[in-house]
């Protein structure tokens, strides 16, 4: 039964509602830790050297005490006795020298019976919100003896420090809607890439079928147009998705021996035809002396590196150059070394080109988020902006630094320092021969039934396609419960299970689940999740609801031919 409001013996502000509404738009009716708080009570009791301080926020009911000194533990109280009640009254300390003589608190159980209080002095905790003054709470010092000394001047530092608790609850808010703000956009944008790469997917498989048939020579540039055209729409979908990984904290990164004089060559090849098509010299410049063999993340060093550059390329014109230069860091000759840390750096890749140069004025905000150096060129080249942001965010969590160096007319060098650790060939060559098992290629061709469950028809045709092909039969369902019935008919027929995730009726997980609580799992064929979400951490969540293996749409149809083959080797 909820209590009147109007039937009380302590004082209500006019504005109590408002108050306590706005108090829970800030989420402060709990006992949980605060650093902030904590730190601001153990200050104002070391400087005002007395035994009981808190912060204490109340809704229609109880008294939350934040952060509280000398209270042996007590968190809470009941709305009747909490002499804040007088505090939120006004906008200035209020102060009760002996609470005992008091006729407001002598019945009150906090002074008549443990912890007997004596002393008390509150300063309203104000915000300044809505062209309106919010008296949210108290930042309160209190002791068991009487205290007739507290002067207007200690009353003053007192306020101050209750501005700072209001600070701090604006802060948190502030921080509380950011993190919400970031989570609704990471969800949002892992729904749009589900939403893109599902067409994306259809798109790409009809592409790569239709180019398996017989074309004139016109047609198959017109293939190959849409396919670079698809390849390229892919890679701006990517590109958001990595900077909402970096953002959301869902990125990570892998930490293995790798040759980075072979990957830095790899990017070379990767943009050889290119750089070739446009007039430009490309190369690869490794020092003899430095090792090639470094630890860590091979695929998102060669993400940077593409990215790097790929914006090289694009931004240089007929008859330039562009180059990967390595410099181990105690030989590096770059002025802004020694300011960024690099003692504790041990490479510096450069990326220079000979292109158009960035004004000085662009430089300023060139790793932001969809920020573009030259609208008119990026019109003239195509780009989103996202590129350098994400590479700035992958060095960054590489803990490394990143920044450029530019002259308009004559070029542009981007310099990138990490502290990785380089290796010496002989742990190169072990940890390669220990790993060499792990990737020895499948070379068995088997044939199976597959149960494919999946929607979208699109999608579902170019599967089949790719699946006949291999040599497989193909039963198609279009739903998580189809695929539960069409199994249960016959449990011995199927090889696999490809599970689209998204589906009517019952999902791909939920189908999983269901088959695995139907079923000893060990009696269960490999599952392997078709999905369209590509978000860091879904493998793991496919994996826990018992799927062997997953699949990213859109796939190449090399890729799902190869993971089919591979399970159907794999399955007892």
């Amino acid at each position: 039964m909820e209590r009147d409001v109007s039937n009380h013996e302590y004082p209500l502000a006019a504005d109590e509602q408002e108050r306590i509404a706005k108090l829970r738009a800030y989420d402060v009716f709990n006992n949980e830790h605060d650093p902030a708080f904590a730190r601001l009570t153990e200050l104002v009791k070391l400087f005002f050297d007395i035994p009981i301080v808190t912060i204490t926020f109340m809704d229609e009911r109880t008294q939350y005490l934040r952060a509280p000194h000398g209270l042996q533990g007590t968190c809470t109280t009941s709305r009747e006795v909490a002499i804040c009640n007088y505090t939120v009254l006004s906008n200035d300390v209020f102060m009760v020298p002996d609470l005992a003589k008091d006729s407001r608190f002598i019945h009150n159980s906090l002074i008549s019976q443990s912890p007997n209080l004596r002393f008390y002095a509150g300063a309203p905790i104000l915000l300044y919100e809505d062209n309106k003054v919010y008296r949210l709470g108290s930042l309160c010092l209190m002791d068991t003896q009487p205290n007739h000394t507290f002067d207007d001047k200690q009353a003053e530092l007192l306020t101050k420090f209750a501005a700072m608790a209001a600070d701090a609850l604006e802060l948190q808010k502030s921080q509380r809607l950011a993190k919400r703000d970031s989570k609704m956009k990471s969800k949002f944008l892992a729904n749009m890439s589900h939403e893109i790469r599902t067409p994306m997917n259809g798109i790409v498989g009809m592409i790569e079928m239709l180019d398996d048939t017989e074309l004139n020579l016109e047609q198959k540039s017109y293939i190959d147009s849409m396919k670079i055209s698809t390849e390229h729409l892919l890679a701006i979908i990517n590109g958001i998705l990595d900077l909402s990984k970096v953002e959301s904290g869902k990125m990570t990164l892998d930490s293995v021996p790798m040759d980075l004089s072979v990957l830095c060559n790899e990017v070379v090849d990767l943009f050889a035809v290119r750089a070739q098509q446009r007039g430009l010299s490309l190369s690869c410049r490794y020092p003899s002396e430095l090792s090639p063999y470094v630890q860590g993340d091979p695929v998102r060093l060669k993400q940077v590196l593409s990215n790097l550059v790929n914006n090289a390329i694009k931004f240089t014109r007929k008859g330039g150059s562009v180059s990967i230069n390595i410099h181990a860091t105690p030989h590096c000759d770059n002025t802004q070394c020694s300011y960024l840390g690099c003692r504790e750096m041990t490479l510096c890749i450069e990326v220079a080109d000979t292109g158009v140069g960035i004004k000085p004025k662009a430089l300023e905000n060139i790793f932001e988020a969809y920020n573009q150096a030259d609208n008119s060129v990026y019109r003239l080249d195509g780009g989103t902006g996202l590129g350098l942001s994400v590479c700035k965010s992958l060095v960054t969590l590489m803990g490394g630094h990143i920044w450029v160096t530019s002259v308009v007319g004559e070029g542009s060098v981007f310099k990138v320092l990490l502290p990785i650790p380089i290796l010496k060939e002989s742990q190169y060559k072990a940890w390669q021969c220990s790993h060499e098992m792990e990737h020895q290629p499948v070379l068995t061709d088997k044939s199976g039934h597959i149960l494919l469950a999946e929607d979208d028809n699109v999608n579902a045709m170019v599967a089949k396609k790719v699946l006949h092909n291999s040599g497989h039969r193909v039963t198609h369902v279009t739903d998580g419960q189809s695929a539960i019935e069409e199994f249960s008919a016959k449990p011995e027929c199927f090889d696999i299970i490809l599970m689209d995730h998204h589906m009517p009726i019952m999902d791909g997980i939920q189908a999983t689940t269901k088959l695995r609580e139907l079923y000893d799992p060990t009696e269960l064929p490999p599952i392997i999740a078709l999905t369209a979400n590509a978000m860091d951490g879904e493998r793991e969540k496919y994996l826990q609801a018992g799927m062997q293996d997953y699949c990213t749409k859109p796939f190449k149809k090399e890729k799902l031919a190869t993971l089919v083959q591979y399970w159907l080797v794999q399955k007892p």
